[in-house]
């Protein structure tokens, strides 16, 4: 006789590990959610590889090119739109759901073939995704497959204002088995929670994860133990590492439900058989890649090497995020929520090309996100006695505000003020210095003497090559030149959905670039503002698909996309005469310049783009034969180069904002020689080119006027003062001791802050590792 059991299905692992807990569930009792259950009964019976996030973006860009889709070639391997349209067509199919009752026209189209084209190589290789596997698993149903099942306990799917029903099979087995006796397990406690907010203002998130741990360390001291504490973040993956990194600081042990990332340690630290199983996963990949005939790149051993997590050791004080809280019926004394602006709670829906959120929810089984969280929000106060609801006020230079979903007045205040962590209390001189190691470092702090800590004397340094940028940067700060060029301390980059400053200039500047070299080298004359436009237009496609492009923006999304067509504004579309220059993107407006200017260049025949320059140890020209080439000191590339008869110009493009058409504070730091980068390219090309003119211009394209060549620097003296710079015997006589006194410096030591103004330190990467902002150092000359 088979051994019986009880089956209780459930909707998620939380509300199974509450039920399994449960003093009624036997120990043979099964526990299992209702998508687990499905997937035990489909490998039973079936044998197929499962698509996972790894295989199908790859499979959707390999159908779209095999088969030449038009509506869809544009994109390349890494885009996570593929991921989009292979979500759409999984989730379509789970919801019986046809295309066209979200598309249309050509999209649907393109939509029905990709599909047909891809059921068809789901056949021909084995395969099966999500839907397939509810499908099989449906469509094969037997009950004898519950013949061994005692008593079937089917939970609740719906708990408050949302539904764990995910999929027409799901609801199918659910409707199944509707007479079925209902999980006896209560869901939460009737509590009603005491909601507290904190005294002081919460600047940002890293003050947030500082102010609950502050609030857990208050509490712990009055004797709460960390059992009865929880911390909650909206959005753990944000949180977690910031909520690590700081607890030794508060002297606090805690850990993450989500776990930790594999990559999250340096290599060195890494565990060899953590090693081993990231690189067992690669080979397994890679195999399968092979026998489908998909191409493996390193971008996807990246990406699985990103997935591999390993669970925290449950010591300490947890966090965890409100949806895993669901179903639980164990309470606290004390939930500490954090993450509760607006932008986190509720989280914003995913924009995509192919359905909204108001579609997903009416056809994809999706919850609304605002009552999703309003249920979540209430299941925490239902769970504990203590609920402090913390919210930053600032995210970088945006301020935020508290979400509508916590819409409550809260009065009660927690006052943590007295609780300090460690580098408080160092500052205060209430620390032991740990060992020898860090005696000078602790007495640093609260110095008004320089130490190798704050820059000054720093032991073995030296000088490979120079660069303009490094040199600016030591002249406008040797602490921040040592941190970035020398100890290379890389800062904390907030996430991104799109390019960030430094990569949309790139991208502007390659378009500049690939311009320039199809009209020189297909030897242009037109000046036809259509025919230029449309070059333009070419090149920018190009510059998007460049390899260096595609590796620098990473997965591509939408924000890639639209930052793309902000820059063709004005290029594949007619333009009235009326058209206000101002609405046009910055490559209509460089077309536009160059219309201007292009008979003054001669249509680019004498110019040199990119154009590497050098100088040796003498500040003469040298060439670089080789990247260790010792007598190079200084090196770097010339954006723009126009070598004339009589005239040589150098053009530096900048993609800041100009709001004058002569930016007086960069045009007085140029003529004091606190900004060498027109200096060094003038110096390199009047001994290259002899006997000319020599003039060197910022130029930008963001603001009111056409364009702006902002600063300038030379040789021949400007009939406006203030428009130029005079680049001169004297001038150049300085600009080389200048130099030299950077390189002594260097190899010196000598990285002292030296009163850097508030424009430079407000901008500056690595402030926070600086004693200039916290402490009592005093410019150099204070006290000697």
């Amino acid at each position: 006789m088979k051994p019986t059991y009880n089956l209780f299905i459930t909707y998620s692992n939380q509300r199974a590990r509450t039920v399994r807990a449960a003093s009624s569930v036997g120990v043979f009792d099964r526990v299992v959610t209702l998508g687990a259950w499905i997937r035990e009964c489909f490998e039973k019976r079936f044998i197929f590889t499962r698509i996972d996030e790894i295989l199908a973006p790859s499979i959707m860009h390999h159908l779209i090119h095999t088969h030449h889709s038009a509506y869809f070639d544009y994109l390349d391997e890494q885009a996570q739109s593929l991921t989009i349209i292979y979500n759409f067509i999984v989730s379509a199919h789970r919801s019986r759901v046809p295309f066209e009752k979200i598309l249309s026209g050509a999209k649907l189209d393109a939509m029905r073939t990709l599909d047909a084209h891809y059921q068809a190589y789901k056949k021909q290789h084995h395969l099966v995704d999500q839907a397939d596997v509810e499908r099989l698993t449906w469509e094969a149903f037997d009950q004898s497959w519950l013949d061994d099942v005692e008593n079937l306990y089917v939970d609740d799917f719906q708990v408050g204002d949302i539904s764990y029903v995910e999929s027409w099979v799901e609801a199918a087995f659910l409707e199944r088995w509707v007479s079925m006796p209902r999980i006896p397990i209560e869901v939460r406690r009737n509590t009603q929670a005491r909601l507290v907010r904190t005294k002081h203002e919460i600047f940002d998130d890293v003050d947030e994860i500082k102010t609950a741990l502050k609030i857990a360390r208050k509490l712990m001291q009055e004797g709460a133990s960390s059992d009865v504490i929880l911390i909650v973040a909206s959005d753990i993956t944000h949180y977690a590492p910031l909520f690590k990194l700081f607890l030794d600081e508060y002297g606090l042990k805690g850990f993450s439900s989500h776990g930790t990332k594999l990559l999250s340690y340096k290599h060195a630290q890494m565990h060899p058989a953590y090693r081993a199983r990231i690189q067992a996963e690669i080979a397994t990949y890679r195999a399968l890649f092979s026998r489908l005939g998909l191409a493996f790149s390193d971008a996807h051993s990246e990406h699985i090497a990103a997935l591999q997590i390993i669970g925290d050791e449950r010591i300490g004080i947890e966090l965890t995020e409100p949806n895993q809280l669901i179903g639980t019926t164990k309470t606290y004394e004390h939930i500490i929520f954090v993450g509760t602006d607006i932008n986190h709670f509720p989280p914003k829906f995913a924009q995509n090309f192919l359905y909204s959120h108001q579609e997903a929810i009416e056809y994809f089984y999706a919850n609304n996100l605002f009552l999703d969280s309003k249920t979540q929000y209430e299941t925490l106060k239902s769970l504990t006695k203590n609920l402090y609801v913390l919210t930053a006020n600032y995210s970088g230079k945006r301020a935020l505000a508290r979400s509508i979903v916590i819409h409550e007045p809260i009065t009660e205040t927690i006052d943590v003020s007295d609780i300090l962590g460690l580098s408080d209390r160092a500052l205060l001189g209430q620390t032991q210095t740990p060992d020898a190691s860090t005696a000078g470092y602790y007495q640093s702090i609260t110095s008004h003497d320089y130490t190798p800590f704050d820059g000054k004397e720093v032991q073995d340094m030296k000088v490979a090559h120079l660069s303009a940028s490094a040199i600016n940067k030591y002249l406008a700060c040797p602490l921040s030149y040592l941190y970035s060029y020398k100890l290379r301390v890389q800062p904390p980059k907030a996430a991104s959905q799109g390019y960030d400053a430094a990569q949309q200039g790139t991208l502007m500047h390659l378009c500049f670039e690939l311009f320039g070299r199809a009209i020189q080298s297909n030897a242009v004359r037109s000046l036809d503002e259509e025919t230029l436009y449309a070059l333009m237009h070419t090149c920018s496609q190009e510059a998007y698909a460049h390899p260096d492009s595609v590796a620098s923006r990473g997965v591509e999304n939408i924000h890639h996309k639209l930052y793309l067509a902000q820059l063709q504004t004005g290029l594949h579309t007619p333009i009235e005469e009326s058209f206000d220059h101002t609405h046009k993107g910055l490559l209509a407006k460089f077309v536009d310049y160059y219309i201007k200017h292009a008979q003054q260049f001669d249509y680019f025949s004498h110019t040199d783009f990119e154009a590497p320059f050098a100088l040796d140890t003498k500040l003469e020209p040298c060439e670089i034969d080789s990247p260790t080439q010792q007598d190079v000191f200084i090196k770097g590339a010339i954006d723009r180069l126009d070598v004339l008869t009589n005239d040589v110009t150098v053009i530096d493009y900048k993609s800041s904002k100009i709001f004058s058409q002569i930016d007086k504070a960069r045009t007085q730091k140029i003529q004091e020689l606190k900004d060498v980068q027109l200096a060094l390219y003038l110096l390199y090309v009047s001994q290259k080119y002899p006997n000319r003119n020599y003039h060197a211009h910022l130029l930008s394209f963001k603001g009111v006027n056409p364009y702006y060549h902002f600063a300038n620097l030379s040789s021949v003296v400007s009939p406006k003062e203030g428009q130029s710079v005079h680049y001169d015997t004297a001038y150049e006589s300085t600009l080389k001791a200048r130099i030299f006194d950077v390189h002594r410096g260097i190899l010196a030591g000598d990285f002292s802050f030296d009163a850097a103004d508030e424009t430079v330190c407000g901008y500056c990467d690595v402030k926070y590792l600086c004693h200039q902002s916290v402490l009592n150092k005093e410019p150099k000359g204070t006290h000697e």
